[in-house]
């Protein structure tokens, strides 16, 4: 049996259930993002040519600072835009447990969590006073698990940026294999 949607496809066989989660949004906010990521880009080469220009101290030490976080935000902008190029999260159920794997074109480690060790399995608060829920899923940003369960006493979130309705589906699937 086969279920899917543009967002998420369910597969099951005689032995195992297999969701595929994709990050993929519409044409116009992926384009969006790829300007983001080109302007971004540009900004910061902009910026380190200027280290090779004569100024004083302060300013190269504000450059080398400003560089720093430019860094870690042109990571993040370039992971979301692969993410939603071509990432998704691959959840595997079977009668021993769980696994739980994001992929962006192949690449991603594989986790697996025993039957017996997941706890406490939820659905996330989807109410509107959850900012956290809010902002994490905008198209920019790759997070906003909706699922959630403890495994030796760390929490194990997944299922991004799931609606409710979504949400309650793979709840449901899962729910049926813990049992």
């Amino acid at each position: 049996m086969q279920s899917s949607n543009s967002k998420l496809s369910i597969t099951k066989n005689q032995n195992d259930t297999e969701i595929v989660i994709t990050g993929h949004i519409n044409k116009k906010k992926y384009t969006l993002l790829w300007v983001w990521l080109l302007l971004w880009t540009l900004c910061g080469m902009i910026v380190f040519s200027q280290f090779f220009v004569n100024h004083s101290k302060e300013t190269k030490l504000f450059m080398f600072v400003w560089v720093i976080f430019w860094v870690y935000f042109e990571y993040k902008i370039a992971y979301a835009y692969m993410w939603r190029k071509a990432g998704k999260e691959i959840i595997r159920l079977n009668r021993e447990g769980i696994s739980i794997k994001r992929d962006i074109n192949g690449s991603g480690k594989e986790k697996f969590y025993s039957k017996d060790t997941i706890k406490d399995f939820k659905i996330v608060d989807f109410s509107s006073k959850n900012i956290a829920l809010h902002m994490n899923t905008s198209f920019w940003a790759v997070g906003g698990e909706t699922l959630r369960f403890d495994s030796f006493g760390k929490a194990i979130a997944f299922g991004m940026q799931l609606s409710e309705t979504e949400a309650k589906e793979v709840y449901k699937q899962i729910k049926f294999v813990l049992r």
